[in-house]
């Protein structure tokens, strides 16, 4: 798996038990749909505070 061999070639592997492509049931997620992360913790943090869901 690709993003098993880059945490591997980048010494970041001792930090994840598992790698899936399976997303469990959440309130949202900070990814490439949900929320994208930018760079900046407290704009992350603020739009996660202000997260609606669609359909409400």
């Amino acid at each position: 798996m690709l993003a098993t061999k880059w945490l591997i070639n980048n010494n970041l592997d001792k930090f994840f038990k598992d790698v899936t492509n399976v997303k469990l049931p959440s309130y949202l997620y900070i990814d490439d749909r949900t929320i994208c992360f930018k760079g900046d913790y407290n704009k992350t943090l603020e739009e996660i505070k202000n997260f609606k869901v669609y359909w409400e």
